[in-house]
């Protein structure tokens, strides 16, 4: 506590806006209070994120060409989503560049 009370306010603020964005602070403050969902989401960073998305892209790539060489109709797989909700093939028709946006937005 001796710490925090003999450093400036704006030192103070500084250094929690350089946080990680995987830290617990960063993921209590994104989950708005919620602890199951600060839970999910500490530690979750970009790699993970863009992990999440190649691994979407693969799927939605590997169906994509199994319906070009089967005479039936292929189900379409499900995305898989992170914690944070981030479900960029859920519209019909979304493209893997779409998925990359959203990705990216969503950094």
């Amino acid at each position: 506590m001796d710490a925090i009370r003999e450093r400036e306010f704006s030192e103070l603020l500084d250094l929690v806006l350089w946080l990680p964005k995987e830290s617990a602070f960063r993921a209590s403050v994104e989950a708005k209070g919620d602890e199951a969902k600060a839970r999910k989401v500490f530690g979750w960073n970009a790699v993970e994120d863009l992990l999440l998305g190649i691994a979407n892209m693969t799927s939605h790539q590997t169906y994509v060409l199994q319906q070009v060489n089967s005479q039936k109709r292929v189900q379409q797989p499900k995305p898989i989503a992170g914690p944070r909700g981030l479900k960029p093939n859920a519209a019909p028709g979304t493209s893997a560049t779409g998925m990359a946006r959203a990705l990216l937005a969503a950094q």
